[in-house]
């Protein structure tokens, strides 16, 4: 298939970084080509970071206005590159590293499985199981609460949860991010990236991770040092951000968890849409972008993607992308 000039060089930029490790190109998973060689578990958080990029360049490009951008886990290191304070190579570099950290740690297996209950009960049931190592490592709602350690205390976590009539679901990957005991992988990952180039950002941003606004290139490092071990507060992070005005929010990137996570946590006043939900919507995005450049979100949030429209593959389609303008280099602080 032709390929926009723009999009392949920042597909070749992504494609080396995953070279560099050892894996196979990510590009042919995003433009629905035939893999080249084993797909790596690097391959989905690159995949969804080069996605996340080609859609809020496209949107930039047509004439739409962020006011903020926010990242969820891996898509913290997504809104860094969008708000200007890392390059896209480096953005790629933090998260195969990320991955190359917790794979060299070779820790016991661990899990991350979602609890639908609020963050403070799924705590308390934490404490009744294994108030040692249980911990809530993402808050996504009222609802959505996500618990990581070792596989051992989350299946009993589960099977408490069971007991109570309380769903759980497990999350791929099978390793427990957000959890202090990936504190060594995470110092690895400061070191392999010490020499990346950051800047402040020129774009608002706010870090779920550190539960504050991204000003300064020490808030940069500190979320890299942290990137592993620290808990997502994406509800408190939507709180902040509707509390400081912000009534739209537009998710740039596949599927629409980050959509669904707003709707279960802000008044119903608040619009969103979920620009890549499925394989029929990529084919419309071009649409979708001039509309938002003009009026902002359009009537009607995106509700969900009917089965049929549903992608089969990883990641949908993927517009085209510019390279930011490079960074000014710092020094990173010791982790």
């Amino acid at each position: 298939m032709a390929v926009h000039p723009a999009r392949l060089v920042t597909l070749k930029t992504v494609d080396s970084v995953a070279a560099s490790h050892g894996w196979g190109a990510v590009s042919p998973l995003l433009l629905g080509e035939e893999p080249q060689g084993q797909v790596h578990d690097g391959h989905q958080w690159l995949g969804f970071f080069a996605t996340s990029l080609v859609v809020a360049e496209q949107l930039q490009e047509a004439g739409a206005r962020c006011g903020a951008v926010v990242g969820h886990s891996g898509g913290e290191i997504t809104a860094l590159v969008t708000a200007g304070c890392l390059s896209v190579e480096d953005g790629a570099r933090v998260l195969a590293e990320r991955t190359a950290a917790v794979e060299a740690a070779a820790l016991t297996a661990g899990a991350m499985t979602v609890v639908d209950v609020p963050a403070w009960r799924a705590r308390a049931l934490c404490e009744v199981v294994d108030r040692v190592t249980l911990s809530v490592a993402v808050d996504n709602g009222p609802r959505r609460t996500v618990v990581s350690n070792e596989e051992g205390p989350v299946k009993r976590f589960e099977a408490a949860a069971l007991a109570l009539g309380i769903r759980t679901s497990r999350l791929w990957p099978p390793h427990s991010y957000h959890h202090p005991r990936l504190g060594p992988a995470n110092k690895a990952l400061s070191r392999a990236v010490a020499d990346i180039e950051v800047r402040a950002p020129r774009v608002r941003g706010y870090s779920p991770q550190l539960g504050r606004y991204i000003r300064t290139v020490d808030d940069v490092w500190g979320l890299i040092h942290g990137m592993l071990t620290l808990p997502v507060g994406f509800r408190d992070a939507l709180g902040v951000l509707h509390d400081d005005g912000f009534e739209e929010f537009v998710e740039v990137g596949a599927k629409q968890l980050m959509c669904e996570a707003v709707r279960g946590t802000l008044p119903a006043s608040v619009r969103t849409v979920a620009t890549l939900p499925g394989q029929a919507q990529a084919r419309q995005f071009p649409r979708l972008a001039q509309a938002l450049a003009v009026g902002g979100i359009p009537d009607g949030d995106a509700g969900p993607v009917e089965e049929s429209a549903q992608v089969r593959s990883p990641l949908p389609p993927l517009p085209p992308l510019r390279e930011p303008a490079a960074p000014v280099p710092q020094t990173a602080p010791a982790p």
